[in-house]
């Protein structure tokens, strides 16, 4: 059970929000009872954060254990520790409390105000979790010293939207995080809070993003568990990045038939989804081969491009049946059996020598031409393709 800990802290206001400067010891920052870091769920869409980068806490971690290491100093006084800021990490942790903070004023006078948490628990993590991910490898390595090594604090009192928004805004210039996260934020400011994108390209971002989202996390989806942000190792080889397979459908939602930005996306989304579905029909094999391109870039940008095609042609809203007929006159007819799209097959013969956007073209090419005029007249009247 968590315990009340009452804080000496500054307050500090800036454009009319107030928030306070204190510290805390490292030892209670790692208590995941106390303080939590609000991480996206690629099962759930849920929240915010990006996954800790090991390698980015691990240095850290060194940073801290090797500064720790006070020399004497052996100019001045002998018998005096000489200050190292090898260990200095001046830089605030910030950490949000969503319930009403509980504050008392010290004094009259002075600015000093106590803080007392209790039913505030838990304080969630806005910026700092990997310089508190390296104290707590330190802590677990058995390294006593560091649990009482203090890290400035700037404790603020956001709701979940304004948390949001200020990791967003912090995170997005030096070191930003995934492209695909910065996404989902946007998406969810406006799908839950009714942010209204500033430029229209940000609203055909946050329906592809929203779409995107829906096909990771649907277990009837082709995508289900396939899509993961960017900026973390992806967990298997069929796993992809969310910002790139959100770019390769974005032309669907500009121009065309969904680009306006009042359609409701349960069409769009079954469609696309259909249309996946089909593909794996045509190219079973090739579909479940760890290692595959069909799931990589090089098979889900031509391929998106391909649909995009299609419905430059196709007048009405095509049918998984459709996309299975479609798809298998393109196999048949250029003889793309499901190892044209093994890491050495013909599919990635076709790019050798091309940068990626050229080489996404030149499969979309290639994979058009295997529909002929007859057969795209045929899918347009909805007569089967023999």
């Amino acid at each position: 059970m968590t315990k009340p800990l009452t804080l000496t802290a500054y307050p500090v206001k800036q454009e009319g929000v107030v928030f306070y400067l204190t510290s805390i010891k490292a030892g209670n920052l790692v208590d995941e009872d106390y303080y939590r870091i609000d991480r996206w769920n690629p099962a759930t869409q849920e929240g915010y954060q990006r996954e800790i980068n090991q390698t980015h806490a691990h240095r850290i971690s060194r940073y801290l254990n090797k500064g720790h290491e006070a020399t004497g100093d052996t100019t001045l006084d002998r018998d005096k520790p000489k200050a190292n800021a090898n260990n200095v990490l001046p830089a605030a942790v910030v950490i949000n409390f969503r319930r009403p903070l509980e504050i008392r004023k010290l004094s009259e006078k002075g600015k000093e105000v106590e803080i007392t948490l209790d039913a505030q628990w838990p304080g969630y993590f806005i910026d700092g979790q990997h310089r508190v991910e390296g104290a707590r490898e330190l802590i677990d390595a058995g390294n006593d010293e560091i649990v009482d090594y203090e890290f400035p604090v700037a404790i603020t009192n956001f709701n979940l939207e304004e948390e949001m928004m200020q990791f967003r805004n912090l995170n997005s210039t030096a070191n930003r995080p995934a492209r695909g996260l910065n996404q989902s934020i946007a998406y969810a400011l406006q799908a839950q809070y009714g942010h209204v994108p500033s430029t229209w390209a940000e609203t055909a971002q946050n329906r592809v993003t929203g779409l995107t989202m829906r096909l990771a996390s649907d277990p009837q989806s082709p995508w289900y568990g396939r899509i993961a942000l960017g900026g973390i190792r992806k967990r298997a080889m069929r796993s992809t990045v969310q910002a790139q397979f959100s770019e390769s459908i974005q032309i669907l939602f500009t121009r065309g038939r969904y680009s306006d930005p009042n359609q409701r996306m349960d069409i769009p989304y079954q469609t696309i989804k259909d249309y996946w579905k089909a593909i794996e029909e045509v190219w079973p094999t090739a579909a479940e081969t760890e290692g595959s391109l069909v799931f990589r870039p090089l098979g889900f940008f031509p391929l998106n491009r391909l649909l995009d095609r299609i419905f430059n042609n196709v007048t009405l809203n095509p049918t998984k049946e459709d996309f299975v007929e479609m798809l298998t006159a393109i196999r048949d007819r250029l003889s793309l059996s499901d190892d044209a799209w093994s890491p050495t097959g013909t599919i990635y013969g076709l790019v050798q020598g091309y940068s990626n956007n050229k080489g996404f073209m030149i499969v979309a090419d290639y994979l058009w031409s295997g529909l002929t005029d007859e057969a795209k007249t045929k899918i347009r009247t909805k007569i089967p393709v023999k």
